[in-house]
């Protein structure tokens, strides 16, 4: 499947404006998935490397420039994320969806575990725990989201597939 990286700019700017006033209601535990990182996510899974890459950056800086985090902070993060799923996905190249989920799950929770953990170190905002708890629970909110999504984007892909072997046999 090849998804032209604009649609997918267009496509973070509408989930960031989403994620910046709908999914902050949307708290469970005061914790909100970070849907930003799906986009890093789909980035990673089906663009090539180097363009997955600027584009994971550009939705870091995104990140970075509607937070009151340094600038930069995010982008970086983004972007070691999207190269890690992009080599555990090559590593372990697979259609499936518990693959590609449990791959987002661990990408999500290092991404922000190390933010969490940085906190911690620098400005002794946050205790280890707290940091390690939140961090899983982000991981699973977020993962659970990418988890439905990637079965909708699955069920379209057979739905095209199977539409396009039966003109082929008409």
């Amino acid at each position: 499947m090849r998804i032209k990286p604009i649609f997918i700019i267009l496509a973070a700017i509408l989930t960031l404006f989403c994620q910046l006033t709908i999914f902050r209601f949307m708290t469970v535990f005061s914790i909100k998935p970070d849907l930003m990182l799906f986009w890093v996510v789909i980035c990673s899974f089906y663009l090539p490397l180097i363009t997955a890459l600027f584009t994971n950056y550009f939705l870091g800086i995104m990140v970075d420039i509607t937070s009151n985090s340094t600038l930069g902070v995010f982008g970086f993060l983004y972007l070691m994320s999207g190269l890690v799923i992009f080599l555990l996905y090559q590593l372990f190249f697979s259609e499936d969806v518990i693959t590609r989920t449990s791959i987002a799950f661990s990408a999500v929770y290092l991404c922000h575990f190390i933010y969490g953990l940085g906190l911690w170190i620098f400005k002794d905002a946050l205790g280890f725990w707290f940091v390690v708890f939140k961090s899983l629970g982000i991981a699973f909110y977020t993962t659970l989201i990418v988890f439905l999504i990637f079965l909708v984007i699955d069920r379209i892909n057979i739905y095209l597939i199977a539409r396009r072997l039966k003109e082929e046999l008409e």
